[in-house]
């Protein structure tokens, strides 16, 4: 939840009894911490996505309220049985703005717990930032494929936000020449289906 109390802004995560409505494992929990010398900012981020419950980690995916600056496109996993943090991602640390939008999507998860997302906004740099592009996050929020249009700078400087739409897993077909599909888009008005194997890369390459 968003709150302010006097002048300070307050994100939490909550986890609730299905009984009573009473707050389980001493929650809530606040959002705050700092990773990679940035500093999660309660006023400046907004939850747009659902939240994913993976492997008995919940994730947190962050956008922004209406563009201001400066917001970071942050994913934060909290353990699902006492809500001590588990990993941090930014997918803009540099500039910011790589936000994770996903029209109220929550990111999306296949059988070996890899997780989905797709950004909008943001520098791209194919190392560290990812602005505009689809994500497949392994164990520890790390980047282990990605894809990026090349028209990437141009959607960033229209703000046509390849990840104003959800990322969804599509049923594995093993006997396909793909077998694992994923589906997605935004809106420049193209939906791309992608290998979840190999994602392919940044579209210049």
């Amino acid at each position: 939840d968003l709150s302010k109390n006097g002048a300070t802004f307050h994100q939490r995560l909550h986890a609730l009894s299905l009984i009573d409505g009473s707050e389980k494992f001493s929650g809530p929990q606040e959002i705050a911490f700092t990773s990679g010398g940035v500093t999660f900012d309660p006023l400046k981020q907004n939850q747009r996505a659902g939240l994913a419950l993976v492997n008995g980690v919940v994730y947190i995916a962050y956008a922004s309220y209406s563009d201001n600056a400066v917001y970071y496109g942050w994913i934060v996993g909290y353990n699902a049985s006492n809500l001590s943090q588990a990993s941090v991602f930014n997918d803009d640390p540099t500039s910011g703005f790589g936000g994770i939008w996903m029209s109220g999507g929550a990111p999306a998860a296949d059988s070996s717990n890899n997780i989905y997302v797709i950004t909008g906004n943001g520098n791209w740099d194919g190392v560290s930032e990812f602005g505009d592009s689809f994500l497949k996050l392994s164990s520890g929020l790390v980047v282990s494929s990605f894809f990026t249009p090349s028209n990437q700078n141009a959607l960033n400087g229209s703000d046509g936000d390849l990840g104003a739409g959800g990322a969804a897993i599509l049923v594995n077909q093993p006997s396909a020449p793909v077998p694992h599909l994923l589906v997605g888009g935004g809106k420049e008005g193209k939906l791309y289906v992608l290998n979840r194997d190999n994602l392919g890369g940044s579209g210049d390459s």
